[in-house]
């Protein structure tokens, strides 16, 4: 069908490709390429499991991740901004490639009948919103099968075609991948109690902190015993060392003398005859009283910068100050009025309990000068690194080099927090290599690798003392399980489960009715063992052998228990049945989409060909 569907129009130039499938939301872009701000751009913006990711794919995949979250905003995206849309851009390419690498590799393909089946049985929600497809403003699916029969619609039919196509081909590996979801009736059941079934109980939970640290010893031997049979606790991932030179974009005192003479402007223009406070705040007040014409009411002067309150405080009633500076920048002050601490109007200063305000503040942001000046700094520094070694050129340019111990690749870099494109360098770098200049929103930077330590085993002696504070541990939570023993036996023999408990200095408590998936009171809480040990009680009264918890241990003893009966399940097993399967359809997809785009082995080459353009740039001027 859609062959003759094509053999009826012309190519189409453009189709708009819809976002696929559910969970997986692909944005496109990424600005600075064709900025050609340092110099001509290298064909290839990275590599994804060795294909090549093109500079105006990877352009295209910014621009659009940049359009839909602020195409619509006023608001310019901040330095923070544009650093997450670059990560997200290209985390996003890596997820797309390497989903359609898998597909060819297991050579999933879409028929036309696959197609015209799927458009058949599916159709897109934005055929619904159609008028051609709707009766009475209603969707009307039988008005959609003429449609899709009616050869004078071909054309429509084409550029839909290959619209869902994508669609179809990512529902297809889901199905595949999905299949493997089974469920059985018993989680049917268990899910069902869980949500229907109520109970009450009573409780003694034996907690391990009850008892003196003083009371168990661990042995050396022990500890080397825990090593070896916990060996899988303490494997590491590889791990990276740096050494890191920070270039602060921050604010300098001249950005705070600038705006200070912008802001006695200000003042000057709040002092002339006729003018209104409240409309220059309205106007020129960057705060947010500022559409209540810098007018902020009364306020304690313990809950004011002490700075600003100093600045009111030497002014008369109506009067309006100099530029003022506190921690939010630059405030021009009109003293309204003060009230003592009995709220009695004063004009005593040292009286002064609450003052009534009014300001404009003038933030004071880095300035592009002092950027620059940051830029052109770590420039230099880069450049003689290159030729001297990091150490000789922080120690010539009197730049601290921060030293970053060992991380993971996932780890956020002490100072940087988390940097995509700097973990990216610092994993595919080679021991003693420079980078190029990178930025974030408060610094450029310039890393140096100075250790590259394999996967392997964290050393015994690097963590026995915290493998001795939890065998510890273990040894406190089995004298708590014998304990629970011991009040068991005496509840066994005929003694009443809170007298039991008392006579080992524990305490008994009953619970309100709740359901499974509810929590205990503390201390046990939303401890699974509690609640499966407690729930399979059948009979009142009755009391669980002890159980070990997650802080200790416990019994429990059933009090009352209210359960659905048979028809009730019934009448809801299909739908619970559906509502299972789902979750673990979804949850075999994602645990399959997350190592998938794990295991994808990606370069960026984008903020490398930056650095090196910069690097050329700084050459033709040095």
């Amino acid at each position: 069908m859609f062959d003759l569907f094509r053999s009826w129009i012309k190519p189409i130039t453009y189709i708009s490709i819809v976002a696929f499938m559910g969970t997986i939301v692909l944005a496109w872009g990424m600005d600075i390429a064709n900025s050609n701000k340092y110099g001509a751009p290298t064909a290839a913006a990275g590599l994804v499991n060795g294909e090549e990711v093109s500079r105006d794919e990877y352009n295209s995949v910014y621009q659009n991740t940049r359009n839909q979250q602020f195409g619509n905003s006023d608001t310019d995206p901040t330095e923070a901004d544009l650093q997450r849309l670059k990560e997200q851009s290209w985390a996003n390419i890596v997820a797309q490639k390497a989903l359609e690498q898998e597909m060819d590799r297991l050579g999933i393909t879409v028929t036309d009948e696959d197609v015209y089946t799927f458009l058949r049985l599916n159709p897109p929600a934005f055929m619904r919103s159609q008028p051609q497809f709707q009766t009475d403003g209603q969707f009307d699916y039988q008005r959609y099968l003429q449609t899709m029969a009616d050869p004078a619609n071909a054309p429509m039919w084409a550029q839909v075609e290959q619209v869902v196509r994508p669609q179809v081909r990512t529902a297809m590996i889901q199905e595949m991948i999905t299949s493997a979801a089974r469920i059985t009736q018993d989680e049917i059941k268990y899910s069902f109690l869980s949500a229907r079934e109520t109970a009450r109980f009573g409780f003694v939970a034996v907690s391990s902190s009850s008892f003196p640290d003083s009371l168990v010893e661990v042995s050396d031997a022990e500890v080397d015993e825990y090593y070896k049979s916990h060996a899988y606790r303490f494997k590491t991932d590889e791990r990276r060392g740096l050494k890191l030179a920070l270039f602060s974009k921050d604010i300098t005192e001249e950005d705070w003398e600038r705006v200070k003479s912008e802001s006695q402007d200000f003042a000057n223009e709040a002092r002339e005859a006729g003018k209104d406070f409240a409309d220059l705040a309205r106007s020129y007040s960057e705060g947010p009283s500022a559409s209540d014409g810098g007018d902020i009411g009364y306020i304690d002067v313990t809950n004011l910068d002490s700075l600003y309150v100093k600045g009111a405080l030497a002014l008369e009633i109506g009067e309006t100050s100099d530029p003022v500076r506190s921690s939010f920048g630059w405030h021009v002050i009109k003293l309204i009025e003060m009230k003592d601490k009995d709220g009695k109007v004063t004009t005593d200063k040292d009286k002064a309990f609450s003052i009534h305000t009014a300001h404009i503040l003038s933030q004071v942001k880095s300035s592009d000068a002092t950027k620059d000046n940051a830029e052109r700094h770590a420039r230099d520094f880069r450049n003689l690194a290159e030729t001297k070694g990091i150490q000789a050129a922080a120690d010539e340019l009197g730049v601290e080099l921060k030293v970053i111990p060992p991380v993971r690749r996932s780890d956020p870099i002490q100072y940087l927090g988390t940097n995509y494109f700097a973990s990216e360098w610092a994993f595919n770098a080679e021991k003693g290599d420079i980078s190029g200049i990178y930025d974030n929103p408060s610094n450029f930077f310039v890393l140096e690798l100075t250790d590259i330590q394999p996967a392997g085993s964290t050393p015994l002696d690097d963590v026995r003392v915290g493998i001795k504070s939890l065998v510890k541990n273990e040894k406190l939570k089995a004298m708590s399980l014998d304990t629970a023993r011991a009040i068991y036996a005496e509840v066994q023999a005929g003694t009443d489960i809170a007298d039991a408990a008392k006579a080992h200095n524990q305490k008994y408590v009953e619970t309100a009715k709740f359901s499974r998936n509810a929590a205990f009171p503390p201390p046990i809480g939303n401890d699974p063992k509690a609640l499966g040990a407690a729930f399979s009680l059948v009979n009142v009264n009755d009391v669980s052998e002890p159980v070990m918890l997650d802080r200790g241990a416990g019994l429990f003893k059933l009090l009352e228990k209210e359960s659905p009966g048979l028809e009730e399940f019934n009448a809801a097993s299909d739908s619970v049945a559906a509502a299972i399967l789902n979750q673990k359809q979804n949850a075999v997809w994602q645990k399959f989409y997350s190592e998938l785009i794990l295991a994808a082995e990606s370069e960026n080459f984008i903020e490398r060909q930056v650095a090196e353009q910069r690097s050329i740039v700084d050459s033709l001027f040095n």
